[in-house]
């Protein structure tokens, strides 16, 4: 075993202790803990090797987190699944149909399987829906599901067959050789470490365990380290500067205007940020070079010539691969978040995607917590999205966690707090705990 996946795992043992043990305080009930790391960690992370081969597998995985969506709902409510629907799950289910219309008018010989392999994601949107409704799990214990996931990756990696590589002539560490963890690329493995590790230390709170929080610090670092993820270090670093910015203008808010909300400025703050950091997205690739960033700015000239005259709706995720008269395309993956909304479905799909992101963070203001939070998994996510793709809302992929976030009930069972570090009492009701023991 390399001694830079041993030390990874060695490190990644108190993280899954103390992950386990969050997820526990944050959760109603033993069945929406099964169903958080079924989510979490085998749709997304174990399973992730086999999905892009084997319909059976993405089948296998829907099925599981869909059918233990449905019982969990049934056992705790004793009725039929009925989604409480907001403007969050409306227009991820919005972005969703949009390009799977696109994509499907635009490849007329796509195939059964490929069809129903863009239906699944639906299926698991829905699940987390039911789930959300059904238990209403938090920010925290999204957060403590992701931290346990890559806990969990990061100790299998001792057993995979090949968790390091070679240097490459554009990439190498300090330790001669790159670590991927269970996956096929460390640029993947640094995203899911950065993503999981900013929103669980954004999450954190006087009085939690210092043992974890420091540990997860060690985690990341340890593989930002050993993989050389460049764009997940700066990721990970703009993170950072927002939950700096975002603290502070929360003090000055609460000292200004003690009657009316802290985050409203903070809430214009962030609209900006991510309008900013999606127009970047798109405007800079019509200005790379062919050598920018590896091989990425010649993968981003041949999608954006692609796209002339397509601007609006876009080509369908399905014509990457054979888009005649682009060769960069059919073997490059886009190596952008924006790219491969902009290529799949167009403005359109694109300004559903910041509508949404810009709908999450406002439901997230009744928690001032949660809402910092938020935006530093929100930041952090779009930042890594200017040069890897983050999230495909049409695949099953390594990436289907980051929609847990979005999808957590903000503020139905946290507290906020008053900018002292004592707790108060949150704005929305708590919700009802379960009974817990036998009943006589």
């Amino acid at each position: 075993m390399p001694i830079t996946t041993l030390v990874l795992v060695i490190i990644a043992v108190p993280v899954l202790f103390q992950s386990v043990r969050g997820l526990r305080q944050e959760t109603h009930s033993f069945g929406e803990v099964v169903y958080l790391l079924s989510f979490t960690v085998l749709a997304t992370f174990i399973a992730t090797q086999l999905v892009s081969s084997s319909p059976a597998i993405s089948l296998a995985v829907t099925a599981c987190a869909a059918g233990g969506a449905v019982l969990m709902h049934l056992g705790g409510t004793g009725r039929a699944p009925t989604p409480d629907f907001d403007a969050r799950w409306l227009l991820m289910l919005i972005t969703w149909v949009v390009l799977f219309a696109v994509n499907s008018f635009s490849n007329g010989t796509l195939g059964t399987t490929a069809t129903f392999s863009r239906v699944l994601p639906l299926v698991l949107i829905i699940a987390a829906l039911v789930v959300a409704t059904a238990g209403g799990y938090t920010l925290r214990a999204a957060a403590s599901a992701m931290m346990l996931g890559l806990a969990i990756v990061t100790v299998l990696s001792a057993f995979a067959a090949r968790s390091t590589t070679a240097c490459t002539d554009f990439k190498c560490t300090a330790f001669g050789e790159i670590q991927l963890g269970i996956y096929s690329s460390g640029n993947r493995y640094g995203l899911v470490a950065v993503l999981s590790v900013a929103l669980f230390v954004a999450t954190r709170r006087p009085g939690d365990s210092r043992l974890a929080t420091l540990s997860a610090i060690a985690l990341v670092a340890g593989v930002l380290a050993t993989t050389n993820s460049r764009t997940s270090g700066v990721a990970f670093a703009a993170a950072v500067g927002v939950a700096v910015v975002g603290r502070g203008l929360l003090r000055v808010e609460r000292k200004r205007r003690r009657e009316a909300s802290p985050v409203a400025w903070l809430y214009l703050f962030s609209s900006g940020l991510v309008v900013m950091v999606m127009l970047v997205g798109v405007v800079v690739m019509r200005f790379v070079e062919s050598d920018t960033l590896s091989t990425r700015g010649s993968v981003w000239q041949a999608g954006m010539t692609a796209l002339e005259g397509k601007e609006v709706f876009g080509l369908g995720l399905d014509r990457w691969a054979g888009y005649p008269g682009a060769p960069r395309i059919s073997y490059h993956y886009p190596h952008s978040w924006y790219l491969l909304i902009f290529f799949s479905g167009g403005v359109l799909a694109l300004l559903c995607l910041m509508v949404f992101l810009l709908a999450s963070l406002r439901s997230a203001r009744s928690n001032d917590r949660d809402f910092v939070a938020l935006l530093v998994f929100t930041t952090c996510l779009m930042v890594a999205g200017l040069a890897e793709i983050v999230y495909n809302p049409l695949s099953v992929d390594g990436f289907v966690f980051t929609i847990l976030p979005f999808l957590a009930r903000f503020g139905s069972r946290d507290e906020a707090d008053d900018g002292t570090g004592q707790a108060v009492e949150s704005q929305e009701p708590l919700a009802p705990r379960k009974a817990v023991g036998r009943v006589r």
